[in-house]
């Protein structure tokens, strides 16, 4: 098992001031990361897997796969390299998500917590790179959608937030997935807009690559249980969602 920290989080904002894309740029990097694997002798095949934006990122990485293996380049992988990916509680759409968390009775609390992380990571990021970002603009980056009109759309080259959402979105390549791709997602997940959910249900309905596992309960915890919820659910599985991708990784595995 590889763990990294992605673009403009932990050690890699110390190497690079480079910030989040939301998948458009992340999703190659999972895929070198696999190729680096590859030579260090892990054996194939990869899968990539993430929660919430992570989710998204590593969807994105199975697109990247797909895109960078068929075509002739530097990459030192096949298309039988890449098993997959499984996410838990993706991001999939934020226009529709951002607009329903600031309303959100309880998602509005939680969009202001994000906004503080990405403060700091922006001063973590001015701090160890001096020059690369303008304080001034750390200063109006309040709130998400403030960080990425700020400090991201401009960098990307995009002329609106809602333009470089609109891009990133994860809920649009699904159709494209040709590997396959594991999605828990939760009916009551307040990070994010429920009317996304009978999209993603044609998307998965519509692609055999595609198992989706729809809950109705789980919110935004990536299917942690705690004792009392062990107990009231009587499963005593502490690690339900990601005990189900590891069943669904070897039901998958080729034999």
């Amino acid at each position: 098992m590889v763990l990294f920290d992605w673009r403009a989080h932990g050690k890699t904002a110390e190497l690079s001031p480079t910030l989040t894309s939301d998948g458009l740029y992340e999703g190659e990097d999972f895929v070198r990361i696999a190729e680096s694997a590859k030579i260090m002798g892990c054996p194939a095949p990869f899968w990539f897997a993430g929660f919430s934006l992570g989710g998204q990122l590593a969807l994105w990485a199975g697109k990247a796969a797909q895109d960078l293996t068929a075509q002739d380049g530097d990459i030192g992988l096949n298309s039988t390299d890449i098993g997959g990916a499984a996410v838990i509680c993706p991001s999939l759409d934020s226009n529709r998500s951002l607009s329903y968390l600031v309303k959100h009775r309880w998602g509005k609390y939680l969009e202001k917590a994000i906004a503080r992380e990405l403060k700091k990571l922006a001063w973590r990021i001015h701090d160890a790179h001096p020059g690369t970002i303008d304080p001034a603009a750390i200063d109006r980056a309040n709130g998400i959608w403030g960080f990425d009109r700020e400090l991201v759309i401009d960098r990307l080259g995009f002329p609106s937030v809602e333009a470089y959402y609109e891009a990133s979105s994860a809920l649009q390549i699904l159709p494209h997935l040709n590997k396959p791709t594991l999605i828990l997602y939760a009916a009551d997940d307040p990070m994010f807009d429920p009317k996304i959910i009978p999209d993603l249900q044609a998307a998965s309905a519509d692609n055999p690559y595609i198992d989706l596992i729809l809950t109705r309960y789980g919110g935004h915890v990536g299917y942690i249980s705690s004792s009392s919820c062990q107990q009231q659910a009587g499963d005593h599985d502490r690690w339900w969602a990601w005990n189900r991708v590891l069943d669904w990784c070897d039901l998958k595995r080729p034999t």
